[in-house]
């Protein structure tokens, strides 16, 4: 079809477009829309994109260190570590199973308070060589209610008498746990099965409740705990059957804390023929190639358990039964027949660490003044080397020895 028009007309045949221009003026905007839309017809459809292979992450990491002889900044190296090291979830006890239900937060306490006790409660932790099996004490929780409900009650009852308030809910849920114990252990009293009557779990538990009433200061029900104890190792065949050594060392502590801080007999070692000497377990000394990082690698279950059954010395408890026989023999030795002075210097320092309580300790620190001056101590080592010559461990002694030395030449 022929069409002569000016330059914008539009002429349309049969649905085509034809656009005629016969001179050089712009189209109208109309037309030049059309024009445009016709010759972008196939050009504006978007592509489909090929997506990018992802990148592989090393789980690897490498930390570029500068040269071999330059040192690496503390922060570049943890972050390095902390980049593949996934932070931990969950704790040692998550996926413990107790032998009764208890709550997390309460067995959380339980631990926290033993561990915050350790070096208190047995600071000779780190130079006594306990046989492996002695350390078995986490699985007694899993498989005896008994030991586990005292436990808690130990821990709660402890905390209470070192607090100035105690709130009624915890003292009342330590009241459950006691009862609770109780009643079971002396269901387990009462059946046939002798073995259960004395084994060492059963032990365990009625030591728990001797300890724990010491420390409260409750002598009676301490005693008699403790004579539950001897008829129990009786059913036993005696001391020499028990292959526990830490519990036998626990025996010991808690009987001879009892006639120490009381006056009471004592239960065990009342007759040298009966019962046979039982060694103290073997010394070991560290050797210095075990440093602190290595030690504290430890499993924590293997940190906790030289703490669970000596509670009682958390606290000062005063002993003023053997603290007044022990004035009384010291102030005889001197009126009477005096010994060497450096035995009298041994036996006042051994006195104010040991036994007796700061208020009554003054008339110590002048005889021990006194005899500092017979023995011309001058300095720490020169009264050290004097004590180390009778019984005196490093350990246990030097800090608070030292502390009396500066103490009495203040006076």
């Amino acid at each position: 079809m022929a069409a002569t028009e000016r330059k914008g007309t539009l002429l349309t045949s049969s649905g085509i477009h034809f656009i005629v221009s016969t001179d050089v003026k712009k189209a109208d905007p109309e037309t030049r829309k059309l024009i445009r839309s016709h010759v972008m017809l196939g050009k504006n459809r978007l592509k489909a994109r090929r997506s990018k292979p992802r990148e592989k992450v090393s789980s690897e990491v490498t930390v570029d260190f500068p040269s071999q002889d330059s040192r690496v900044p503390l922060d570049r190296v943890l972050d390095a570590c902390h980049s593949v090291v996934p932070r931990r979830v969950g704790s040692d006890l998550s996926f413990a199973n107790f032998a009764i239900e208890i709550k997390p937060a309460k067995w959380r306490n339980v631990i926290r308070f033993f561990t915050a006790s350790l070096g208190i409660m047995y600071p000779l932790a780190a130079v006594i060589d306990f046989h492996r099996k002695d350390k078995s004490w986490f699985e007694l929780y899993t498989v005896d209610a008994v030991y586990l409900h005292v436990t808690v009650f130990a821990v709660q009852a402890l905390a209470n008498s070192l607090s100035c308030q105690v709130k009624y809910a915890t003292k009342q849920e330590a009241g459950f746990h006691f009862l609770k114990g109780v009643q079971l252990l002396q269901q387990r009293l009462s059946t046939g099965d002798e073995e259960a009557k004395a084994s060492d779990s059963t032990l365990s538990a009625v030591l728990t409740l001797a300890t724990t009433a010491h420390v409260i200061g409750d002598f009676k029900t301490a005693n008699m705990h403790i004579e539950g104890l001897r008829k129990m190792v009786n059913l036993r065949g005696g001391l020499a059957a028990l292959r526990d050594q830490k519990l036998l060392m626990e025996l010991f502590r808690c009987d001879i804390g009892m006639t120490l801080r009381s006056g009471s007999k004592s239960m065990f070692f009342n007759d040298a023929l009966l019962e046979p000497f039982v060694p103290y377990p073997d010394e070991i000394l560290w050797s210095s190639r075990k440093t602190g990082a290595e030690n504290n690698s430890q499993s924590f279950f293997d940190e906790v358990p030289e703490d669970l059954y000596m509670t009682w010395t958390v606290m000062q408890m005063p002993y003023s039964h053997i603290s007044a026989q022990f004035r009384d023999c010291l102030l005889q030795l001197e009126l009477t027949n005096e010994p060497p002075s450096q035995l009298m210097f041994w036996l006042l320092i051994v006195g104010i660490i040991s036994i007796f309580t700061s208020p009554e300790d003054v008339w110590l620190k002048k005889a021990l003044r006194k005899h500092m001056e017979i023995c011309q101590i001058k300095s720490w080592d020169e009264m050290r080397g004097i004590l180390k010559s009778f019984m005196w461990i490093d350990l246990l002694h030097d800090k608070p020895g030292k502390d009396i030395f500066e103490s009495v030449l203040m006076l």
